[in-house]
């Protein structure tokens, strides 16, 4: 989640997606950014069709093995908008928790639209158990005044935030080891000591990965070596061990 638009969701949950496949786990990704979709084309899917059954519609299969939803897979044209008020909306998001065949996972990863909306309200009425919520910001000041609000709306609305990801934190120079702040200092400090919510990752600047996703191809897959594959390894890694202390508390406590 995030209350701001451009901070890259659909980058951080398509790419965890497959970092969580990558350590073995059977990862869905359902995309609820009905306006702006953009979690396939990360994931180099586009133009494909979900399958069909009896009683089901059967997700796109996607890299190592993800079930990725999304209403890009539905529309006739790619440029096609989707122009839907909040009642539409809604009964969508149930359709796609319910009437999808997700079969048996390890993890459902939704992204979210900006902001705290429809979207997220239905999401928080309708799932009956949700794990927690990921914040996702940027190194911003404008950023972390947008993205505290949806701190704020995740707890008011029992959808825990477990985590925080900067995106776009710094940039590696090539060739050298020089790490730059392009868009300044970090702000994802200030927001965990806040809101005491741990850090998951500094999610690097990558600047072949507009060329990765020009061609439909997965740069954490081709490229497992580099900065920005290393930092979603370090995500997923915080990530389950939170998961771990969480579900553990739940046990002793008998939840």
């Amino acid at each position: 989640m995030s209350g701001k638009g451009g901070v890259g969701k659909s980058l951080i949950a398509s790419y965890m997606a497959v970092a969580l496949a990558r350590s073995g786990l059977k990862v869905g990704l359902l995309d609820l950014d009905f306006h702006g979709p953009s979690s396939h084309l990360f994931l180099g899917l586009r133009s494909k069709r979900p399958g069909l059954t009896l009683d089901k519609v059967e997700p796109v299969e996607g890299p190592l093995g993800v079930k990725v939803m999304s209403l890009a897979f539905l529309t006739p044209e790619e440029e096609s908008p989707v122009i839907w008020r909040g009642p539409l909306k809604s009964s969508a998001i149930i359709q796609l928790l319910t009437e999808v065949n997700w079969g048996n996972l390890d993890f459902l990863v939704i992204d979210m639209p900006p902001g705290t909306g429809d979207e997220a309200l239905t999401l928080a009425q309708t799932v009956k158990y949700i794990d927690g919520s990921l914040i996702v910001t940027i190194p911003s000041d404008v950023a972390k005044n947008v993205v505290a609000r949806a701190i704020n709306f995740a707890k008011l609305v029992g959808i825990k935030p477990i985590g925080l990801v900067e995106n776009m934190s710094y940039f590696y120079c090539p060739g050298t080891n020089t790490k730059y702040y392009i868009f300044g200092d970090s702000v994802v400090e200030t927001l965990s000591s806040k809101y005491k919510i741990p850090i998951l990752a500094k999610i690097p600047l990558d600047p072949e990965l507009p060329e990765y996703v020009k061609n439909g191809r997965i740069l954490i897959i081709d490229k497992p070596e580099s900065p920005l594959s290393s930092s979603f390894n370090e995500m997923v890694s915080n990530l389950l061990n939170i998961l771990n202390n969480i579900n553990s508390s739940s046990t002793k406590s008998g939840r």
